[in-house]
């Protein structure tokens, strides 16, 4: 059996990291941060966390309807880059929603989340994991043992952290970046982690055609306090495990 706290096999070696690519790597963070909340972007994001939908949004309906399979591409890709970038995943899937419609813009802001994270967490690990996980070793232990944590717990820890409706998906893709999670188990947990939100988050967005408003604006509240019960409930599931693995290690 393996050890409390040792590293598991099945899971990539750290080893010592270049300084110069995590100096690119918080050039690029920087940069993501600096686009999303220092321009015209950040007051058009806002207004899809409140709910106001672009000026345009018929004009923006009509385009995808008359681009079919291609307005579905630039959808998924623009919202992957979005989110990639630090763009909240609730506000493009909420966009989704409004101009696919409830079924369809759910679907396809899934598929743009995942590419999006998918990128942030690629570039994350390529340039900042073997770095941060070998300084974290040296000189931050509390930090190395949340890290471990995760690396043992991954799927779960996963898919608590974005079944939170608050936070940003850039976060997380970065802290899962420099654990040892592997990337199936991150692509995994992150599918089943975003999948309730995204399709709350777009369920709302399809409330602006006007069609049903109520009814969908209460369906998507109550799923949202459901959400956020169930959260609650694994989170402390997620503690007596790790409580449970502390006293292990101890003992031995």
């Amino acid at each position: 059996m393996r050890r409390a706290g040792a590293p598991d096999p099945d899971m990539p070696p750290v080893e010592p990291g270049s300084p110069s690519s995590a100096i690119a790597l918080a050039v690029i963070i920087a940069a993501c941060l600096a686009v999303v909340y220092l321009t015209p972007l950040r007051e058009w994001v806002r207004e899809l966390e409140t709910g106001r939908m672009p000026a345009r949004l018929a004009d923006l309906r009509a385009l995808a309807r008359d681009a079919g399979l291609a307005g579905q591409a630039v959808y998924v890709a623009g919202g992957g880059l979005a989110v990639a970038v630090g763009v909240p995943r609730l506000a493009v899937a909420a966009l989704g929603g409004a101009v696919f419609g409830w079924i369809e813009g759910a679907a396809l802001a899934q598929v743009g989340t995942l590419v999006g994270c998918w990128a942030t967490f690629a570039l994350g690990r390529r340039l900042g994991h073997a770095w941060v996980a070998s300084l974290v070793a040296r000189r931050f232990p509390r930090a190395e043992a949340l890290l471990d944590f995760i690396s043992r717990h991954g799927f779960e820890a996963n898919v608590v952290l974005r079944l939170t409706p608050v936070g940003n998906a850039f976060a997380t893709n970065l802290l899962f970046a420099v654990s040892r999670v592997r990337l199936a188990t991150f692509l995994a947990g992150t599918f089943v982690g975003v999948l309730p939100t995204t399709a709350i988050a777009a369920l709302a967005g399809s409330a602006a055609k006007g069609t049903e408003l109520a009814p969908r604006l209460l369906g998507s509240a109550l799923a949202l306090a459901l959400l956020i019960l169930g959260t609650v409930w694994w989170t402390r599931r997620l503690r007596l495990a790790s409580r449970g693995d502390s006293r292990l290690a101890a003992r031995r």
